[in-house]
């Protein structure tokens, strides 16, 4: 679609049908875990937007793409590992959703901003941009199912571990049945990891449960693709606390950091590769 979109953009001469294709090529790449072309296409979109056009894709898409795209760019660059860019591109879009007249946009920035800061590990922001993102009631479904999902991560990290895992998890198996967004599910499979491991160090809790949310995210296929190393990566820690044999955890370590260097996916190859080394370093 995205695709067919650029053709008749460039046929036309239409930027807004131009900016659209960038978007629809972007969240394809994206969710592929295709990090450079997603990089490319996302700063396409936000290089060729108008301000003047902004009133054309609220009345025909229902989104604002200049901060749409600028925050997936954004999460993009984070994984890429180019934290200076990042940051500016973070500050720019923070404050351009904090302007928007536009809600449902300001809404879904906020909480994608949210998900990156989960994926950054700084559960503080975490929690911050969830509650702004719904501090005024929204009818935005999708809004509403990530906003339940991210309030059990809020809860584990407010204290209430058990209660946060229930709620992120009932929160996805909920959604699982709904048509959705291409991405939709495996952001909730992320959140629900997420959410285990911080319930699994807060409170010692049950690694099997992380280990099903694990292995549950890594089924799934579609979206999920894009956190595989990171999943990987998480797998391999349950797995470790449940017992499994060195060999197995640290094969399941060799493969996200293998998928991470596939996609140039700098940090979750970091980190995987830190905890490799620190498992041959307990098992020498």
């Amino acid at each position: 679609m995205g695709g067919r979109l650029r053709a008749r953009a460039e046929r036309e001469a239409d930027d807004v049908l131009w900016v659209e294709s960038a978007y629809v090529l972007g969240v394809a790449a994206f969710w592929r875990g295709l990090l450079a072309d997603a990089r490319r296409h996302f700063t396409g979109a936000v290089e060729r937007y108008r301000p003047r056009q902004r009133g054309a894709h609220l009345l025909r898409y229902g989104q604002d793409p200049q901060i749409f795209c600028l925050m997936r760019l954004a999460y993009t660059l984070w994984l890429l590992g180019r934290d200076a860019e990042t940051e500016r591109a973070l500050e720019e879009v923070l404050s351009l959703a904090e302007r928007s007249s536009h809600p449902y946009s300001r809404r879904a920035t906020l909480l994608w901003a949210a998900y990156l800061a989960l994926d950054q590990h700084e559960p503080r922001l975490v929690c911050e941009r969830t509650r702004a993102a719904l501090e005024k009631p929204s009818a935005d479904w999708q809004v509403e199912w990530a906003a339940d999902a991210l309030g059990g991560y809020v809860a584990v990290v407010d204290g209430r571990p058990q209660e946060g895992v229930e709620r992120a998890r009932r929160a996805f198996a909920e959604l699982s049945p709904r048509p959705f967004a291409p991405g939709a599910a495996a952001v909730l499979a992320r959140i629900l990891l997420e959410t285990c491991v911080l319930e699994t160090c807060a409170a010692a809790g049950d690694a099997q449960a992380g280990l099903v949310a694990a292995d549950g995210a890594l089924e799934m296929g579609g979206g999920s693709a894009l956190w595989e190393a990171e999943i990987r990566r998480l797998r391999a820690g349950f797995l470790e606390r449940l017992g499994a044999d060195r060999e197995g955890v640290e094969r399941e370590l060799k493969r996200a950091i293998a998928v991470a260097e596939s996609q140039g996916a700098r940090v979750f190859e970091a980190r995987a590769r830190e905890d490799l080394e620190r498992l041959s370093a307990r098992t020498r």
